[in-house]
């Protein structure tokens, strides 16, 4: 799928794995063919750290270890890799440049218009100074409804305090 982030988590509506993705089942990954993405995740959702970390595990339920998903929502869509207002599920603990975290925040309509026109009060505010994002903290998919998955090849997300952040396409097995 174009446009995703190293490390992206999406749910599928269908039964078929894109290329470049594979499903979140809380399964090892080598660290050796997997660099890029144990860089971003470590072992948030387990492994050794020395050999092998794990994929997040979602059937609905926020993962182990009391790691949770980061749900964020496109804030500046100027790339072609993003849309605006467009919901994602990142594993890692930040949030990239561009996006914000959706826990139901008020921000301001005048430096945020475009995505004021999508969003609206449907998350609160009162349309005239403030418009809401969405909360989605406590987000949980029915199980069997969804099929979530993990991009284990895109862009590095560049990470908002970090001076060499970059915009790199990565594969398996590349490092940063």
């Amino acid at each position: 799928m174009a446009g995703s982030y190293l490390g992206d988590v999406r749910a599928m509506s269908f039964g078929t794995v894109p290329e470049g993705w594979t499903p979140c089942k809380g399964q090892l990954l080598p660290i050796i063919q997997n660099e890029a993405l144990f860089a971003l995740l470590g072992t948030t959702f387990g492994g050794n750290g020395q050999t092998d970390f794990a994929l997040p595990s979602l059937a609905g339920m926020p993962a182990g270890g009391g790691a949770f998903l980061n749900y964020c929502i496109c804030v500046k869509g100027a790339q072609a890799t993003v849309i605006l207002g467009e919901v994602r599920a990142m594993p890692f603990g930040f949030t990239p440049p561009g996006w914000m975290p959706c826990q139901g925040q008020l921000l301001p309509i005048g430096s945020n218009t475009g995505l004021f026109s999508l969003l609206m009060t449907t998350y609160g505010g009162d349309g005239e100074a403030s418009f809401g994002l969405p909360s989605l903290a406590a987000l949980q998919a029915e199980p069997g409804t969804l099929q979530y998955c993990i991009a284990v090849q895109g862009a590095y997300p560049g990470h908002p305090e970090s001076a060499e952040a970059e915009a790199a396409t990565c594969a398996p097995g590349e490092g940063e």
